[in-house]
């Protein structure tokens, strides 16, 4: 069976998560790309994980991807769709933000193909980060098969979201995993 080739649109503290503990787990890193903005969060993940696609902004390279996980704060989803949506109609849209319905994304990325995920986390049956439920939403595990949450980051991982789900805890903090 080949592949899958996943790209993600942000690559912050939920994207890295999935795609670090996706690697860990076994998935070649150079089947994953991440679309990041940012100088310093592309030397990040460049330093963390070897191999990964690090594009600072949309192209066409984009349209390779099997799998487009969108992981970007909900308030910079559309500036975030609008240079990547050419390139990703025909993949599969995997969203793991909270807030953005999913009839959004499927207009932004010109395609009905999508899923929202939420974390596979103890305790938790609902999105991790909006506290909803969606017809569209998955736990990522079922999604992305292989995909753990490492058990050193679990409780790390848990109070993120749990602060993340109180908005006003959001603005200008930056969380490691």
């Amino acid at each position: 069976m080949q592949q899958l080739r996943l790209a993600f649109v942000g690559g912050g503290n939920m994207a890295g998560a999935i795609f670090g503990g996706l690697i860990r787990s076994g998935w070649p890193p150079a089947a994953i790309s991440v679309v990041e903005p940012w100088q310093e969060q592309r030397t990040r993940i460049a330093a963390a994980y070897p191999g990964v696609s690090l594009l600072a902004a949309a192209d066409g390279s984009l349209a390779a991807a099997d799998v487009v996980v969108w992981a970007v704060k909900p308030q910079l989803f559309a500036d975030a769709a609008r240079p990547c949506a050419p390139h990703v109609g025909r993949a599969l849209q995997l969203s793991v933000m909270a807030g953005i319905r999913s009839d959004a994304i499927a207009r932004a990325a010109g395609t009905e193909r999508l899923r929202q995920a939420r974390a596979e986390i103890p305790g938790h049956r609902r999105h991790a980060t909006s506290g909803r439920t969606s017809p569209h939403s998955a736990p990522v595990g079922k999604i992305l098969p292989g995909f753990r949450i490492p058990s050193g980051s679990k409780a790390r991982f848990t109070r993120a979201i749990s602060a993340r789900s109180a908005s006003e805890k959001i603005r200008g903090m930056r969380w490691r995993f």
